[in-house]
């Protein structure tokens, strides 16, 4: 007669085919380290936008870039940190610029969310647009950025945003005085179709400075429209309205007795500071334009008018046409030519300022390597400051070298 088999000795081995059947929840985390330094040489015949420049001036920088990150299920957290340090020429000094931030991102089915820290200390001679309120100089920048988005439904999104940020300029320096900028908005996006998303778009922002010379406080609404127009094409068009309360301190002269006995020149006048209001309205747009010709080239185009701080601590209003083409000649060269004209509008005193700027720019790209790649750049910048008309030309070869990346689990 043939024994039962006994059921207690299949139980183990029914066990491992369930866990072995059943999806294992993914808990490893994966940690990755990367590096690269660069070398750039660099001649600028005008870096401070003068009139009349001194001579060119010739730079040879060394950058080391390290980042390191943790990839989670729902979460990343990423570490970045770059130091420069640049020797000047004919004339010049030598300094060390760097920077070090993080970044925190969470994320579930429906939320997602980003936090990011970043404190800099640079060079602030790169000028990208017409607000030429600050001198050139170092500066110092902490900034803390925070991000939530919201799927409420398929087609229906919400997203909140805050920053805030502190600048000091070495101009500065001798009276303490630094800039203060916060900003708050929150944002509703709808898909109307397939192709076709509108979105609305609240804010505030304040900028001041410390001591609290210059307060500026804006409130802005913005609706916008992207539409996908094919395949290789795609355009949005926003428009909204913006108003602006500004004081400051500002000076004026003032006779301290009867006004005859100081314009007869009996008694001269004072020179009197006082805080001075001002208010004023808007409307502000913007419109972008994207369109791909093939595998190999594509063409971007936008223009927009926007409010901003300015590096007095003041609201500047800029208008700004941006145009720029990017070819891959093969798999290892591209390039790009991009065109940038601004015009800033702010309160300097009692005057208001208009300085315009137009700037052209080409770059040569090409992957020597899967380590190596040379960069070439030109820019030619024209600006029309407060009484001043200047012009710079740069010139910049960069090689960067990236060592093999480090990847772990764990």
């Amino acid at each position: 007669m043939k024994a039962a088999p006994d059921r207690r000795s299949c139980l183990p081995a029914l066990c491992s085919l369930i866990l072995m059947a059943a999806p294992l929840e993914a808990c490893a985390d994966l940690w990755t380290v990367e590096n690269s330094v660069s070398s750039r040489i660099e001649s600028n015949d005008s870096i401070a936008f003068s009139t009349g420049s001194s001579g060119t001036l010739y730079t040879l920088s060394l950058t080391d870039t390290f980042a390191a990150s943790r990839q989670m299920e729902n979460s990343a957290s990423r570490l970045n940190a770059q130091a420069t340090a640049v020797r000047e020429f004919d004339p010049g000094q030598d300094r060390i610029d760097g920077q070090i931030g993080w970044t925190q991102s969470f994320n579930d089915p429906l939320n997602s969310a980003t936090l990011a820290l970043l404190y800099a200390q640079d060079f602030n001679n790169l000028v990208q647009t017409a607000d030429v309120t600050q001198g050139r100089g170092r500066r110092r920048t902490a900034t803390l950025n925070a991000a939530w988005t919201r799927a409420l439904t398929e087609r229906f999104n919400a997203s909140a945003q805050a920053s805030a940020d502190r600048t000091d300029y070495d101009q500065q320096s001798s009276d303490g005085t630094d800039f203060r900028n916060a900003a708050l908005s929150g944002s509703l996006s709808y898909r109307l179709t397939e192709v076709d998303t509108l979105s609305v778009k609240a804010g505030r922002s304040e900028y001041f400075t410390r001591p609290d010379t210059n307060r500026a406080t804006t409130g802005d609404l913005n609706a916008s429209l992207s539409r996908v127009l094919s395949d290789r094409h795609s355009a949005s068009i926003g428009l909204g309205y913006y108003r602006t309360t500004s004081s400051g301190s500002q000076s004026r002269l003032a006779c301290p007795v009867q006004a005859s006995l100081c314009s007869l020149g009996l008694v001269p006048y004072l020179a009197v500071t006082e805080r001075a209001e001002s208010t004023s309205s808007g409307l502000q747009y913007s419109v972008t334009d994207t369109f791909r010709f093939d595998e190999t080239s594509d063409l971007a185009f936008s223009a927009g008018r926007q409010q901003s701080p300015s590096g007095a601590g003041v609201v500047v209003s800029s208008d700004t046409v941006k145009a720029s083409v990017n070819h891959a000649f093969s798999e290892t060269s591209t390039g790009t030519l991009s065109y940038v004209q601004s015009r800033s509008t702010y309160l300097q005193g009692e005057d208001f300022v208009r300085p315009q700027q137009r700037t052209l720019s080409a770059s040569l790209s090409r992957q020597w390597s899967p380590s190596l790649r040379v960069q070439a750049g030109y820019q030619r910048t024209h600006e029309n400051g407060p009484g001043t008309r200047a012009r710079s030309n740069r010139l910049s070869l960069t090689a960067q070298y990236e060592w093999p990346r480090i990847e772990a689990t764990r």
